[in-house]
Parts: C-alpha cells; structure tokens; sequence
C-alpha cells in the first residue's frame, strides 16, 4: 500500500473513532437526562393515619317516657296538681284518677262480708286453739276495717284451723277480696318520678276507656344527646382525640368511651348522657364534632398521579388499582399501595 493509501485509513479510522465516542457520549448524556428525569418525578409511598373531622347534628330527646294508662275506664277526675301541657309534677304525686265511688262501694260491701263471716271464724278459733296461736287471727281481723289494706292471709299450723277455712270457704273468699282490693290501686295514678307532661290527649270530666293514654309523662332529670351519623364513618374511627357538642352560644366536650352505640343498617345512633343539660333547648339544634384518626392506613399522593382509579409503578409500568377515601386541594388519600413503593405520573 502507497504511503498516501495508508495515510486516507488512517484519517478514516480517526474519524469513526471520533465520531463514534461523539454518538456514545449523546446517548449517555440522554440516557443520563432520561433516568434524571424519572428520579425527579417518581414518589416513594408513605402510609399514614387519616385525619377525622365529622360534623352532624345533633338534638336533645328524653330517655324516660311513660305512657299515663288507666287499667279501668270511667270519668276522669283532678288529681293533686292542674295538669295541662308542660305542667310540672313532683314523684308520688296524685296525677289523675278515675271515679272509683261504684267500685269502692262494692269493695267495701265484699268486705264487711268478709270480716262477718271471720268474726264468727274467730269464735269458734277461740274454743279451739291456744291463745298464743289466736293472736295471729285477731291482728289480721284488724286489718279488715275500711281504712286499712288486708295483710296476708295467716299461716294455718294445725287441723282445727285447716277444716274450719275449708268449711267457711275463707282462703277463697280471702283472695277474691284481695283480688278487689288491687284493683282499687287501678282508679289512681301517681307519678313516677319528677317530670313535666309532654303531651295531654284527655281533659278532667271526660269518660277515659281502659287502657287508653291519658297523657304522656318525662322526666326532667334523664335528656340525651342524639347524633345520628353514616356507619362508615363510625366504623372507620380508630381514636378519638376530641369530641363536643356546640351551638351558637354552648360548647360542652363529650365523653366518648361513654356513649351508647345503636346500629341501623347504613346509620348509626349514639346516645350522650349529660348531667349539666340544664336550660338548654331540646327544640334546638346542636351540632356534634369529632377529631380523631382512622382505623386504616392511607397514602396520600397528589391527585395528578391517578388516572381512571389507577396509579402506576415506576420500576414495572404497571397500573396498580387505588381507592380514594378522601381529597384535599390538589392531594388524595388513598388505599391499595405499599410502603416503600414508587409511583410515577
């Protein structure tokens, strides 16, 4: 080869050599830029504890509710207090009753009866058993005057006083007289405890039929706080770090640990009880606030990374499937990631 031939291979070897490391050097550059660029804009997953904030209404109701029923029917009569609407009663109070002069009658008929045929018992009780066991006959003799209620039938210790009950037919007279007697508490009605009336559906003078109510009675001392709230979002809370119960010119903190939980279907009740609801509205609405944690663990990730319910996986491509339990601004708190994973855009 002429020294010019070798002189041009020479040239040609030097310019694919430089040329070569020129098309190297981009490809690194862009190789470089490209996984630069992936580092920038992947995000490592983090789990981490929702934050709760629920708001609901809430309301004051009573938990202590009495139908006032009569067993008997017959005229209403007034009782110790003027009851009407929002009247006041004290416990043991005479609320209403019901003439009860026909029946009273009739009480006391069977009775005088009664105590005519044991005067005569007890005569012939007298000749036959000692006086130590005659003195249990004579106290309950004097249990059978007008103003008294009858004590318990005596206890029959010999064979003497077990024929003469069964010849007078006493036991059973005893017990349809006491029978009558019970039925008397049936024309009076007094109240349970302390409390108002909430509604009245009878007025004095007028004919009441058995068993229908009269009023309906509450006590003043026994109003719970109402909240009614989604059961998803009951079930979700894993602490609570504060809850209250608020109006325009009211807050009161609650105690959770204390309530009373009622489950219905999609909703869920809790009950407060309070001693310090005194003056407060039960025709207002109050407003129930919780701050707490929830029971799962979500990754937040801005809302630009999920497309169609899906985010994906830096290192694989691949569409990994999320579920969004809330967002704010520009962020979403979601399930289906791992710690540690990373996700691209």
């Amino acid at each position: 080869m002429s020294k010019k031939g070798l002189l041009v291979l020479v040239l040609i070897l030097i310019l694919g050599t430089i040329f070569y490391l020129f098309i190297a050097k981009n490809q690194n550059q862009n190789s470089f830029q490209s996984a630069k660029s992936q580092d920038v804009n992947f995000l490592e997953v983090e789990l981490e504890s929702l934050d709760l904030n629920f708001a609901y209404a809430a309301d004051f109701v009573y938990s202590d509710t009495f139908n006032l029923v009569f067993k008997v029917g017959g005229l209403l009569e007034q009782g110790e207090v003027e009851l009407e609407r929002e009247s006041s009663f004290k416990k043991n109070q005479l609320l209403f009753q019901i003439n009860n002069r026909k029946a009273f009658s009739q009480y006391l008929q069977v009775k005088n009866q009664f105590r005519a045929t044991f005067d005569n018992a007890n005569q012939i009780l007298e000749k036959l058993l000692l006086p130590n066991e005659i003195l249990k006959w004579k106290n309950f003799t004097s249990s059978l005057s007008e103003n008294q209620l009858i004590t318990d039938f005596p206890v029959i210790s010999s064979r003497e006083e077990q024929k003469l009950i069964q010849d007078l037919n006493l036991l059973k007279s005893y017990t349809e007289l006491k029978k009558l007697e019970s039925n008397m508490t049936n024309y009076f009605f007094l109240a349970p405890f302390d409390g108002k009336v909430l509604e009245l559906n009878a007025k004095v003078g007028s004919n009441i039929e058995k068993n229908k109510t009269v009023a309906l009675l509450v006590s003043n001392k026994t109003r719970i706080l109402k909240v009614v709230m989604d059961s998803v979002d009951f079930h979700q809370i894993s602490s609570v770090q504060k809850v209250w119960v608020e109006s325009n010119d009211f807050v009161q903190s609650l105690d959770w640990k204390a309530k009373t939980v009622v489950n219905s279907g999609s909703k869920v009740m809790l009950l407060f009880k309070g001693t310090n609801w005194n003056g407060l509205s039960n025709k207002k609405v109050y407003r129930f606030k919780l701050q707490g944690k929830t029971e799962k663990k979500f990754a937040c990730i801005p809302s630009a990374f999920i497309r169609e319910g899906k985010v994906k996986q830096a290192s694989t491509n691949r569409l990994t499937k999320v579920v969004i339990q809330k967002s704010v601004k520009d962020s979403s708190f979601v399930e289906g990631l791992k710690t540690g994973m990373k996700i691209i855009p």
